[in-house]
């Protein structure tokens, strides 16, 4: 950090790239250099080059599961089409290699839950035309995390396990079964039809 102030107060162009057309906030954001990220994003100047690092940075810190950098990305982005592109693909870029954190975390950087939904879901099509099986997955059960959120009743919790059964979406499946085994022994889901899951064929 003291290397990068020094050059910053230098002169050093904060926007130079590498061969790779890296950008030093891109490179800080995929190792995880918190304080680095958090000093160059400082640095920069709001204009339309650092909207488009800072939609970079974002996607390379999910992809290495920084969650720290994530979030500091997240506040400094501008609210645009593009942004709503570098989430998607951050969220895709977080769901394959299995960071569920960074996942979370970019599905509630949508308040509105409409666009939360198609934001999501997008990305979930992406996964799966694109056959990234883990990171399909990993959005099925971050979809699963989001419907618990609101408290459903043991009926619901059966009701969706059918469906995702049925749909063939693995990822839910396994997440709500390890539920009912680490909940069943405190009684708040024994009412799950466990055995219509079974008879169903599936």
């Amino acid at each position: 950090i003291k290397i990068v102030n020094a050059l910053i107060e230098a002169g050093a162009d904060k926007d130079a790239k590498d061969i790779s057309g890296n950008t030093a906030l891109i490179s800080a954001s995929r190792k995880g250099h918190t304080a680095c990220v958090e000093m160059l994003l400082r640095e920069s100047a709001d204009d339309a080059k650092k909207a488009t690092a800072v939609n970079k940075a974002l996607i390379s810190a999910a992809g290495n599961g920084h969650i720290a950098c994530v979030e500091m990305l997240l506040r400094k982005s501008a609210n645009d089409a593009k942004k709503a592109t570098a989430v998607n693909k951050a969220l895709i870029s977080a769901a394959r290699r299995g960071y569920e954190d960074c996942v979370d975390v970019l599905i509630d950087a949508e308040a509105d839950k409409a666009a939360k939904d198609k934001s999501v879901n997008k990305a979930l099509i992406c996964a799966r035309k694109n056959r990234y099986i883990a990171g399909a997955e990993e959005l099925e059960r971050a979809i699963t995390r989001q419907f618990l959120k609101s408290s459903p009743s043991a009926k619901e919790i059966s009701k969706k396990l059918l469906s995702n059964i049925e749909n063939k979406e693995r990822g839910s499946v396994s997440y709500l079964l390890e539920l009912c085994e680490k909940t069943d022994s405190k009684g708040s889901t024994n009412d799950l039809a466990m055995p219509t899951v079974y008879d169903s064929g599936s």
